[in-house]
């Protein structure tokens, strides 16, 4: 396809209007730096040539992770746009209220006015308003505690099988690497998500590694 790329502009919305939705901030904070128009199509090419075996593989491998990352997008998208709703019909102290919440579980600030940056900034807690490690920690901590309970008085005899600690570290791990996806895998999130993978690999192993060194 014939493609027309236009790079993003810094809009003005945020000083006309506040509280108003910023695009150009929302998709920078998503790492695009410009748009795409389609200007035509052509007939698809199809390489029959079995040598192109391996290059359709990983272009198939590609694909997935690209449709994989499109949709994770899409969901992000869809909760912002369940918080955005009747937007102009709510005051400014709802707006808000619904912006910090937003932030709190995806790390998306767009909504958040400078008024209520400025708030947290003078009560010293303007980190909790982005995704931090201890974010994905509290919730994996707090799911792995669910699962365990769960698994004592539904199904104890699994641990005939895999053991305590092994529960709670595959839903763990699990939770860290979903939550990471779909806040964006950025720094702080991914880097919890490795480690809490390092630390039960290396018990796996049963070596003798102390989990301090392996922070370390």
């Amino acid at each position: 396809m014939t493609l027309k790329l236009v790079p993003l502009v810094t809009s003005g919305q945020t000083l006309n209007n506040p509280t108003g939705f910023d695009s150009y901030r929302w998709l920078r904070g998503r790492h695009i730096d410009g748009m795409a128009t389609i200007m035509a199509t052509g007939e698809p090419i199809r390489v029959l040539d079995s040598s192109s075996t391996m290059l359709a593989s990983n272009a198939a491998f590609d694909s997935f992770l690209n449709s994989l990352r499109t949709h994770i997008d899409q969901w992000r998208w869809q909760l912002r746009q369940h918080f955005y709703a009747d937007w102009l019909q709510q005051t400014t102290a709802e707006q808000q209220a619904k912006a910090v919440t937003l932030s709190l579980l995806t790390g998306d600030r767009s909504l958040i006015n400078h008024e209520t940056k400025d708030l947290y900034q003078l009560a010293g807690i303007s980190h909790l308003l982005a995704i931090s490690g201890t974010h994905v920690l509290f919730l994996a901590i707090i799911l792995a505690g669910a699962a365990v309970w769960l698994v004592n008085h539904q199904w104890p005899a699994l641990y005939r099988n895999i053991p305590r600690w092994q529960v709670r570290w595959w839903v763990m791990i699990g939770v860290a690497f979903i939550y990471a996806l779909f806040t964006g895998f950025d720094v702080p999130a991914a880097r919890t998500a490795w480690m809490l993978l390092a630390i039960g690999l290396v018990r796996l192993t049963l070596l003798p590694i102390s989990t301090m060194r392996v922070l370390l």
